[in-house]
């Protein structure tokens, strides 16, 4: 009986200190008992180092310490993601919450700034002239007075014409750029009229160009030809700042430094019935610059496809220097005139259109409508019309262009 009992005790002890029964319960230790943690699961135990006492206490746990994971967002990286959004994932440990805003938008699952590093462009620009023409010539019955008109006004008007563009520039973060613009356009016209006389039909040619009271009595016109060029210079130094965008659209807006120059010249000639040429000539020059402000807004497909729209206004004070001279084979010299003003010129622009671009974003390729209009302007008819009428008061005028632009765009 004694044996059984023994034997009891012996198995319950041993059942009681198994590792696992051990790791559940902790025995109060004696003072000066030396305290150590042995971990157990996912917590850590206070354990004695020797067991004493018969009492027994619940363990002590102190959970694991939590490391905070730092998450940064983003870095700024000079490879393009537009239209491919597999490229432009924030990492996917970064929440929302913990990158924190990019150019003053929330962060979200997709890299929202520039990421090329340079850009360089070239284009061509196939462009009309409008609100420019010359009216140099009219067939009448009269050569005095208010004559009536018998024939279509001759008139030096422009087509469509080529000029081109180039650009470069460089972001200076995923937010802003600065990058330098310059625009060339040169257009030119001739155009030519002869009055043949006829029986019984006292018809003439009248100049609409030379000043009227150079012209001897009886002195009419036969033929007359006008050459007219006009052309402008444009050089922008532009900083650009991103407003919102994700990796497939861009919002941004414009601030820069215009520089504009635009020639208008006009060369005339009006043979008469007494063997004597005239000849005018006029120069009217524009010299300015100013502010330049816009917005440009692009949205990128999956394919890459792309559509666009910039619409700028640029403020140009500047001053119009114009000449005036005119010149006969009988008369020599008969009109020498100047006349410059200051003017505040506002220029307009805006363009639509759509492109393409490869699928790293390296190489586009776009084409748009582009219309331009200059405000507060002088015409070269303006300026002819104030030394034939001696009247310079409130000349001013817009002049528009508008064609087609194409352009090749690099980025890396």
């Amino acid at each position: 009986m004694k044996r059984d009992f023994l034997a009891a005790v012996a198995a319950l002890a041993a059942l009681w200190y198994t590792p696992a029964a051990f790791a559940q319960q902790t025995t109060v230790a004696p003072a000066g008992s030396y305290i150590h943690a042995t971990p157990a699961g996912d917590a850590f135990l206070m354990v004695p180092d020797v067991q004493a006492g018969p009492e027994t206490a619940p363990p002590v746990s102190i959970a694991p310490a939590t490391v905070p994971q730092v998450v940064e967002k983003p870095t700024y990286s000079p490879i393009s993601h537009y239209g491919n959004t597999a490229d432009c994932v924030a990492p996917a440990a970064a929440p929302a919450a913990a990158c924190g805003p990019s150019c003053g938008i929330p962060c979200d699952d997709c890299f929202v700034g520039w990421s090329h590093r340079y850009y360089a462009y070239a284009g061509m620009m196939y462009l009309r002239s409008r609100d420019s023409e010359v009216a140099y010539a009219v067939g009448s019955n009269s050569a005095v007075g208010v004559p009536v008109q018998v024939t279509p006004v001759s008139v030096a008007d422009f087509d469509y014409q080529p000029g081109f563009f180039v650009g470069f520039g460089m972001t200076l973060d995923e937010c802003s750029s600065i990058g330098v613009h310059y625009m060339q356009f040169e257009a030119s016209t001739t155009d030519s009229t002869t009055l043949t006389p006829r029986p019984g039909a006292p018809f003439v040619l009248n100049s609409l160009v030379v000043h009227p009271n150079t012209l001897n009595v009886g002195e009419t016109g036969l033929d007359a030809d006008a050459h007219y060029d006009i052309r402008f210079n444009i050089a922008d130094i532009e900083y650009r700042g991103l407003i919102d965008g994700d990796c497939n659209f861009k919002f941004n807006y414009l601030v820069g430094l215009r520089i504009a120059q635009s020639e208008q010249q006009l060369i005339s000639t009006f043979s008469t019935n007494a063997q004597n040429n005239h000849r005018v000539e006029t120069d009217l020059d524009f010299y300015g610059a100013g502010i330049k402000l816009g917005l440009e807004y692009e949205r990128v497909s999956q394919r890459g496809f792309l559509v666009y729209g910039r619409a700028n206004t640029s403020f140009v004070p500047g001053e119009f220097r114009a000449d005036y001279d005119q010149t006969s084979v009988i008369g020599g010299r008969l009109v020498d005139t100047a006349w410059k003003a200051g003017r505040l010129v506002t220029m307009a622009d805006l363009e639509i259109g759509t492109g393409w671009e490869s699928a790293c974003g390296t190489w586009r390729l776009t084409a748009g409508y582009n219309i331009q209009a200059w405000f507060n302007t002088v015409q070269t008819d303006e300026w002819i019309h104030g030394v034939r009428t001696n009247n310079f008061i409130d000349m001013s005028s817009m002049q528009s262009f508008d064609g087609l632009m194409a352009r090749i765009e690099a980025r890396y």
